[in-house]
């Protein structure tokens, strides 16, 4: 056992959650560069990056074609949801249209 007493009052445990607090900021905020990333891991992002491409065009070329009777809710509404990463494609292509494409 320790023979160091943590502070009354709970003191150390603040101390404690203040220090893993900044270590979370600071590796959030961590810049990394394109060279400095492993080879899977740039083969990573680019597939991630045309995969979320790919989703975005294929909803708003889907949402651009339809007339407002077919879509749930407002087009200007979906367009902006479209933008949010993965999730707002996904978001419109499964919730946003009335009549599935055949």
């Amino acid at each position: 056992m320790s023979k160091h007493r943590a502070p009354a009052g709970g003191e150390g445990r603040q101390a404690d959650n203040d220090t893993a607090a900044a270590l979370v900021d600071a590796a959030a905020t961590r810049k990394v560069r394109w060279q400095q990333l492993s080879g899977p891991k740039k083969a990573l992002l680019v597939v991630a990056t045309a995969v979320q491409f790919g989703l975005a065009g294929l909803a708003w070329t889907d949402l651009a074609r339809r007339k407002p009777a077919e879509v749930k809710g407002p087009k200007r509404i979906w367009g902006l949801v479209i933008g949010i990463n993965f999730v707002g494609p996904i978001a419109y292509l499964r919730f946003g249209r009335k009549n599935a494409d055949n």
